[in-house]
């Protein structure tokens, strides 16, 4: 009974911290999007889902780019604390249905321009 419990433990312990190590990257793969609508700033979320050789890929709310196909948006990502400076990429796919069913867009951001 007492290794189980010890075994119960350092698992609870190990997965706390890559729990931990995980949260911090996935913050780090969140950004900001701003899309330009009218002279008004749409502004939502998107999270980093994939990449290529050539393109980072990042999935958001079909709601936030309007579903606008091509169009230009700003993203800003966190790291460390930090904010970015504005990165342009485009939108490749936005899907919605009526009643919120499906409400996804995905954005390429070419790699160059992240430095």
């Amino acid at each position: 009974m007492i290794v189980r419990r010890a075994l119960l433990m350092l698992a609870i312990l190990l997965l706390s911290t890559t729990a931990c190590a995980n949260h911090r990257r996935a913050a780090e793969a969140t950004c900001r999007i701003t899309v330009p609508e009218n002279g008004k700033l749409s502004i939502g979320t998107g999270v980093a889902f994939c990449y290529d050789t050539d393109n980072l890929y990042v999935l958001t709310n079909h709601h936030v780019v309007d579903g606008k196909l091509g169009a230009t948006i700003q993203a800003e990502w966190w790291k460390s604390g930090h904010i970015s400076e504005p990165v342009s990429g485009q939108v490749e796919w936005a899907a919605a249905l009526q009643k919120g069913v499906r409400d996804l867009a995905v954005i390429r951001f070419p790699l160059d321009v992240f430095g």
